[in-house]
């Protein structure tokens, strides 16, 4: 992982995705703002219809995805417009702005009729953060957890907190896994293997990274001495490379996602941290 705090885990076109206003057609609009007697009920305890309109439009975007939009009125427009024919035929109003309190108030609404608990960090990180965890042995990719967080707040009723809740408690999960495996390294790992993968990130010994990175491009005698060079050099190594990777016993999974890293960073493997790079070396070898 980068020395920078947040991960990149969705691209922009993803949390655009995920944390705007979907866009429905008739057919969805039918589906999504279609209101059952509970529902109807709850909602027609709002006393402004045009107030009513927006409950019903964000109840319908909870449907989709729970998650606690900031929509504007324009990204709202044509679905209030349905909902006004649909649940109001003789409703009419002009624009209008909604305030963050009057949202709120819709929002405990749809949660209610829901049954789903709005995020808090105090009462939910901590348990979030336990599960990722052992979610991060079989798999600790960034993405991969961030997937399961969502099925987990699925799971426990929890609406999806912002993206950047979500980047940190991932952040945090990497973070201690990786710390767990530094420290079962540096038990296992003897100081002379220790110098040996240092070298080879700094580019001080006879076998550089890039050699070690590059293979035989074809089967010509030239690019199979290349390829035995690296061979003879680095067999010694194995037996006790081997050793410390079952004291860690990482996951195929994982020890695939941590070898990738030596390629993912390339020259850049030198900004990562000295124990960040052997367990990429280590798994890589």
């Amino acid at each position: 992982m980068s020395r920078d705090k947040r991960l990149s885990i969705l691209t922009a076109a993803e949390i655009e995705d995920l944390y705007s206003v979907p866009s429905f057609n008739e057919s969805y609009q039918r589906f999504y703002f279609a209101l059952n007697d509970k529902e109807l009920a709850e909602l027609s305890r709002i006393r402004q219809r045009k107030y009513r309109c927006v409950a019903v439009a964000l109840l319908g975007y909870f449907k989709c995805k729970p998650i606690l939009l900031n929509p504007s009125y324009k990204s709202m427009q044509d679905d209030l417009a349905f909902i006004a024919r649909f649940h109001f035929k003789d409703l009419k109003f002009r624009r209008f702005s909604l305030k963050a309190d009057q949202k709120s108030r819709i929002y405990e609404r749809v949660l209610s009729i829901a049954g789903v608990n709005s995020w808090k960090d105090k009462q939910h990180q901590p348990r979030l953060v336990e599960h990722l965890l052992v979610c991060a042995e079989s798999w600790v990719a960034p993405r991969a957890l961030f997937d399961a967080a969502i099925e987990y707040l699925a799971h426990q009723k929890i609406a999806i907190p912002a993206y950047s809740t979500l980047q940190k408690i991932v952040s945090q999960v990497v973070n201690q896994h990786q710390q767990r495996l530094h420290e079962k390294i540096g038990a296992a790992c003897s100081p002379k293997l220790t110098a040996i993968l240092n070298t080879l990130v700094s580019g001080n010994d006879q076998l550089t990274l890039t050699q070690l990175r590059g293979s035989a491009r074809n089967f010509t005698g030239t690019e199979l001495q290349k390829e035995l060079a690296v061979y003879h050099h680095i067999q010694p190594l194995m037996a006790e490379v081997t050793a410390v990777l079952d004291s860690l016993s990482l996951s195929q999974k994982n020890q695939q996602h941590y070898a990738e890293r030596i390629h993912y960073y390339g020259a850049k493997i030198k900004r990562q941290s000295p124990e960040n790079q052997c367990l990429y070396l280590l798994c890589y070898l």
